[in-house]
């Protein structure tokens, strides 16, 4: 019960803090997100510590001088300081990664491939969504876009949970995930995709410009680009021989258990909204 109690209550926090995120200054979201894009670096490093021996701080400023090149100009109010921060920040994280593969030359660790390589790696991974959130937030303003990818993450997950745990008999990765079905993941499937549609009728979502139809269009690409999120990171969390990713949130694990199932599911959102936007029509 204790566990419970203390699992929902950061579960509310949690989803308050980002939920804020869509409805405040744009210089909050930036912020959080680099915050938890750099707590999500850190996380990874220590997981990953065990199988490669990568350069610690390169690799976190390389992190954050990615992060920025969304975050600085989101906060400016001219484009031409926009796109200044956005070149610094940009030249800064290519000297970085230079500066990665010249460290290399005097730390004399094994492997010095494999550990330029796990140094590079969070940036695509785990830094480049949180960059995509933050781009769609301030510059393409649409933040309910984004609010409802996370409504459609946390509702599959839910409905995923609990019809899983009613009816689950087939595993549906067990060498990855044993404790995930198919009858959870096909339920939730059409729960989630049925919730979509109804953004539709929603006004809060109106900007977001898109049909019942397209709505669960987006669902749908959504749920499949978060199942594999959520199993690559079981994947590295197994491989590294770890339950949790951190400990920043009692209950829940780390930013990387929180935001992993976004890592895929935000990229291949985008695309799906920019391709019914230009073709609306199709």
């Amino acid at each position: 019960m204790k566990t419970l109690i203390t699992r929902t209550i950061t579960g509310i926090i949690f989803i308050t803090v980002v939920i804020a995120a869509f409805f405040l200054p744009v210089w909050y979201a930036s912020l959080l997100f680099f915050v938890f894009a750099m707590i999500g670096t850190h996380e990874y490093l220590q997981m990953i510590s065990k199988k490669a021996a990568p350069n610690y701080w390169l690799t976190m400023a390389l992190a954050a001088a990615v992060c920025l090149m969304a975050g600085a100009p989101a906060i400016c109010s001219h484009d031409d300081t926009k796109l200044s921060w956005f070149i610094i920040s940009a030249a800064l994280a290519v000297l970085i990664v230079a500066a990665l593969f010249i460290s290399e030359l005097y730390r004399k660790k094994p492997e010095p491939i494999i550990n330029i390589a796990v140094a590079i790696l969070p940036v695509f991974w785990i830094v480049a969504p949180f960059d995509l959130i933050i781009y769609l937030v301030s510059f393409w303003n649409v933040p309910m876009l984004v609010l409802a990818l996370f409504i459609l993450i946390w509702a599959y997950d839910t409905f995923a949970y609990c019809s899983g745990s009613l009816f689950g008999k087939h595993p549906l990765f067990k060498r990855i995930s044993p404790k995930k079905s198919w009858e959870g993941a096909v339920i939730s499937f059409v729960l989630t995709s049925v919730l979509a549609a109804f953004f539709a009728k929603i006004p809060l979502f109106d900007t977001v410009g898109m049909s019942a139809v397209q709505w669960a269009a987006f669902a749908c690409v959504v749920i499949v680009s978060s199942t594999f999120g959520d199993l690559t990171e079981s994947l590295f969390k197994r491989s590294c021989g770890v339950k949790d990713s951190g400990k920043l949130l009692p209950g829940h694990g780390g930013v990387l258990d929180r935001f992993d199932s976004m890592f895929f599911a935000a990229p291949a959102a985008s695309l799906i909204w920019f391709f019914m936007m230009m073709y609306h029509n199709l």
